[in-house]
């Protein structure tokens, strides 16, 4: 069986399992054998729209009904008081440590988590504390606050006043001086309202200050920027080199079979490997559109021949050259052939044309293979969204 035809019996599988199970597994919200209910979710797991159909005389008739979630009763809600009451009076300390040392903000929420009551609060010293929980006067002595949370939920009202302690903010040095200049700054915008400039002083409490505008200093950014623009530069200028070399060795594994060929055919018929060097290399440039990298260093080679490079350095250059042991042993066979005669050589050529093209058929064997690697992974997503496509409206058709 094909691997596409195993994909579409698994996919015709699951729905078919999915459809059993939709039938078999009483969804939510189901009539029940043994009484006619509705369930209703939990509080605070929000209401449920149920489809029903309802078998009458006249025939069934579809309904679609909102089932409210579940309402706690009142002795359920007295049960909960003791833990929320104590959970309110901690959250509603907000950043400060305990209610007998209150100088920070209090935070009078409006409703707490897993509880269901809504809160409003109050205090007795309004011109302290405000509604939102600011203390509105900076506190010079300790002042006793009696703070009131009312919290509602249905028709039920629940009152619980618990005292807290407003004491004076403990300043730092810093913290002081910073209080003092805010003030004198405010005092000066407050004297020069009419005026085009804020006019700052130059003498807070007898000490003299002096005022200057905080200048970001962006050298440092830049420099940071432009060493990271570099670093990207300098490493994606390294990642194409390599790309571009590992391109070009491909290239050249790709066409040395046929270089190869090529060379055993033309010394086969009668050439010697200087012709066949300059036949090859002037058919290149004569009739290729497009530069190939094999065939570049055989002009190269040629070139070198022309100007008086010994021949058998201009085949070891060349095997060297093109930087893959199939070239670097061709140069070496060339080379051997020129010192020891051509004596076998012809039959070392078809050897080595022979090898080259197993090669190239071993090559487009491992590409096929990398192909079908790469498809894998879009088959993968491809049935993801099949299965969602059969999932969705089963579970949405039987409410599962």
């Amino acid at each position: 069986m094909s691997a596409s035809r195993k994909k579409g019996l698994l996919v015709l599988t699951a729905g078919i399992v999915i459809a059993v199970l939709s039938f078999i597994v009483p969804s939510k919200g189901d009539v029940t054998e043994d009484g006619n209910y509705l369930k209703r979710n939990e509080f605070g797991e929000g209401d449920a729209e149920v489809s029903l159909v309802v078998s009458t005389p006249v025939g069934d008739i579809p309904l679609t009904y909102n089932v409210n979630e579940r309402i706690y009763t009142e002795e359920e809600l007295l049960v909960m008081l003791p833990e929320f009451t104590a959970h309110l009076e901690q959250v509603v300390l907000g950043e400060n440590e305990s209610r007998e040392s209150v100088n920070k903000d209090l935070d009078f929420a409006d409703s707490i988590e897993g509880y269901p009551f809504i809160i409003t609060w109050s205090s007795d010293r309004g011109e302290l504390v405000g509604t939102q929980g600011n203390i509105k006067e900076e506190i010079h002595k300790e002042e006793l606050i009696m703070l009131t949370a009312e919290f509602k939920y249905e028709n039920y009202v629940y009152e619980h006043s618990f005292p807290i302690v407003l004491v004076p903010q403990v300043l730092t040095a810093k913290e002081e001086e910073t209080n003092k200049l805010k003030e004198s700054l405010k005092a000066a915008d407050m004297q020069s309202k009419t005026e085009s400039y804020i006019t700052l002083p130059s003498v807070i409490n007898g000490d003299k200050v002096q005022w200057s505008k905080k200048r970001e200093n962006k050298g440092i950014k830049i420099a940071g920027i432009c060493v990271a623009i570099a670093i990207l530069l300098f490493s994606s200028e390294a990642i194409e080199k390599k790309e571009s070399s590992k391109k070009r060795l491909a290239e050249i594994k790709e066409d040395y079979p046929e270089f190869a060929l090529k060379c055993s055919m033309l010394i086969g018929a009668g050439m010697t490997m200087r012709q066949t060097f300059e036949k090859i290399a002037k058919s290149y440039v004569a009739n290729s559109m497009h530069k190939r990298a094999l065939y570049e260093e055989i002009t190269v080679g040629l070139r070198e021949l022309e100007s008086g490079v010994p021949e058998r350095q201009v085949y070891e250059r060349f095997g060297r050259r093109c930087g893959i042991r199939e070239t670097e042993k061709f140069g070496n066979l060339m080379s051997r052939n020129l010192r020891k005669g051509s004596e076998g050589l012809k039959n070392a050529l078809r050897q080595e044309a022979r090898e080259a093209m197993d090669m190239h058929k071993e090559q487009i064997r491992r590409k096929g293979e990398t192909a079908g690697t790469k498809l894998l992974f879009p088959m993968l997503i491809l049935l993801l969204i099949v299965m969602v496509i059969i999932m969705v409206p089963a579970f949405s058709t039987f409410n599962i």
